[in-house]
C-alpha cells in the first residue's frame, strides 16, 4: 500500500468480489520513486545495528503519536510481531528511531478499508530511506489483515516496500483480501479511538477520482521506538458503526416471490400481462392468510429459492450501517468456489466435460453462492436499489406487489413480505 494505483473505496460487499481484486492494487505505491532499486546516498541505518537478534525484535514497540490539524490524539501502542516478518519489523524499527517519519502525514483515508501514511512526498510516491525490504508475505492466520494490523505499502514488485504503510480500519472482504500478498508486521493495542479518528476525517477525491484524500492535516508528530515490556494492552477491537444512522433501521429482512417474464435469462415463457395476473392472484391469496413461504416454493421463478427447503429472501443493510455478520464465511466460501471454477475450466481444457456441462455446473455455483450470501450477510441498499427502498419503507408484516418497472431492473413481478 504505497498508494493504492486503483481501488474503490465504497462498501465492501461479498457480491462484488471481483473488485476486490483492484482494492489489492490499493496498497501500493503511486509512480514509486526508484522502488525497485536501492536508493542512492541513503544513509546507514540508524536502529540497533547487527547486534540485535532477530529473535530480540519482540522486545520493542513503537508508540505512535499522531495530531489532527495539531489537536493530538491518544497516543497509538505499536506491537510487534517479527516472528512473522522480521526483516519489515527492523525496517520499520529502523525508520521510526531515525525520525523520518516524525512529521510526515497520513495522506491517504479509506474508511471502510484502511489508512496509509510514511510518505515523504506526502501523495504516495515516495520511497523511503533505505534500500527497499523483500516481501515476507504469509497466510497464516496469525498474519491476517484484520482490524488494528499495520502492513507494509509496496509497488508492483513484491520486495519494493520502503516506509509507507498502513493501518487496517475496517474488518472485512477488502483487508482480507490483501492475505498472503502484503506483509503484516504489527498491531495497534491501544489507542483505539486514535486509529478512529483518523478514519473518520472528512476526505475528497484524489487525481484519479478516488475520494481518500484527507481535507484535514493527519500528522505523525512522533514514532518513538522503546525497548521493554508492553503496557498493560490488549488488541483493539473494531467499532459497530450500525449505530452511526440513529432513528432509522439499519437492516431490514424481506422474504421475496418472484413471477418472472419471459424474454430475459430465466427459463419462463409468462408474458406480462400472465405476470401481472399471477402476482396479483398470488397476493391476495398471501392477504387473505395463506402461508407465504409455501407460495414461493410453489411459485417463484428465483433460482435461489427453487427446491430449497426454507425459500431464501433478502437481507438489506441501510446505507452508513456496515453488518459484519457472515462476511468471513461468504468471504471463504468464495475463494473455495473460485477454485471450483477454476477447475471447471481446466476440466474444460483437458476434455473432461463438455461446454455445455461446465455452463451448467458453474451456474450452479452461482446459484449456490448467490444463496448463501442471502442467507449469511447482508446486502447493501444500493446493489438491490427497488427492493430495498420498499422493504425499508414497509412495517414488519406488510406485503406488496412491486411491479417490472420499465427500466427492467426486475426481472418481473415481486411478491415482498417484511419479515424484520
Amino acid at each position: 500500500m504505497q498508494t493504492s494505483r486503483s481501488q474503490a473505496q465504497s462498501t465492501m460487499h461479498p457480491l462484488r468480489f471481483l473488485a476486490i481484486a483492484l482494492l489489492a492494487l490499493a496498497c501500493r505505491q503511486e509512480n514509486p520513486q526508484s522502488v525497485d532499486s536501492p536508493v542512492e546516498d541513503a544513509q546507514p541505518p540508524v536502529f540497533v545495528s547487527d547486534q540485535v537478534q532477530d529473535s530480540e525484535l519482540g522486545q520493542f514497540h513503537v508508540i505512535l503519536e499522531v495530531s489532527i490539524e495539531g489537536q493530538a490524539l491518544t497516543p497509538m501502542t505499536l506491537r510487534m510481531a517479527p516472528e512473522l516478518a522480521p526483516k519489515t519489523v527492523r525496517n520499520f524499527l529502523r525508520i521510526s528511531e531515525s525520525g523520518f517519519y516524525d512529521g510526515l502525514v497520513f495522506h491517504r483515508v479509506l474508511r471502510q478499508f484502511m489508512v496509509q501514511g510514511g510518505c515523504e512526498v506526502g501523495n504516495g510516491s515516495g520511497s523511503g530511506p533505505f534500500s527497499p525490504i523483500p516481501g515476507e508475505f504469509s497466510s497464516s492466520e496469525a498474519a491476517r489483515h484484520v482490524y488494528g494490523t499495520l502492513s507494509m505499502a509496496r509497488g508492483n514488485s513484491v520486495n519494493s516496500a520502503g516506509a509507507q504503510f498502513f493501518i487496517i480500519c475496517d474488518d472485512g472482504p477488502a483487508a482480507w483480501s490483501l492475505d498472503g500478498k502484503y506483509a503484516s508486521f504489527a498491531t495497534v493495542v491501544s489507542g483505539g479511538d486514535a486509529l478512529e479518528a483518523i478514519a473518520g476525517v472528512p476526505v475528497q477525491a484524489n487525481p484519479r477520482g478516488e475520494p481518500s484524500v484527507p481535507t484535514r492535516r493527519i500528522e505523525i508528530v512522533n514514532a518513538r521506538v522503546v525497548r521493554g515490556a508492553l503496557p498493560d494492552a490488549v488488541t483493539i477491537s473494531p467499532v459497530t458503526r450500525e449505530q452511526d444512522t440513529p432513528g432509522w433501521p439499519n437492516t431490514v429482512e424481506v422474504q421475496t416471490l418472484l413471477v418472472a417474464v419471459g424474454g430475459g435469462l430465466l427459463p419462463v415463457k409468462r408474458t406480462l400481462p400472465q405476470a401481472e395476473t399471477l402476482a396479483e392472484e398470488l397476493l391476495a391469496r398471501a392477504q387473505s392468510g395463506e402461508d407465504f413461504d409455501d407460495l414461493v416454493r410453489e411459485y417463484s421463478d428465483d433460482p435461489a429459492q427453487k427446491g430449497s427447503v426454507n425459500p431464501v429472501g433478502y437481507r438489506f443493510a441501510n446505507e452508513g450501517s456496515h453488518p459484519k455478520e457472515g462476511q468471513r464465511e461468504v468471504f471463504n466460501l468464495n475463494n473455495e468456489y473460485q477454485e471450483r471454477f477454476n477447475q471447471l475450466g481446466v476440466s474444460k481444457r483437458q476434455g473432461l466435460l463438455s461446454p455445455k456441462e461446465v455452463s451448467i455446473a458453474a451456474r450452479k455455483f452461482q446459484v449456490d453462492m448467490g444463496r448463501f450470501i442471502r442467507t449469511e450477510s447482508f446486502i447493501p441498499r444500493a446493489q438491490k436499489r427497488v427492493l430495498a427502498d420498499a422493504a425499508f419503507k414497509m412495517e414488519i408484516g406488510d406485503i406488496q406487489v412491486l411491479p417490472r418497472d420499465p427500466a427492467r431492473t426486475l426481472e418481473g413481478y415481486y411478491l415482498i413480505r417484511r419479515v424484520r
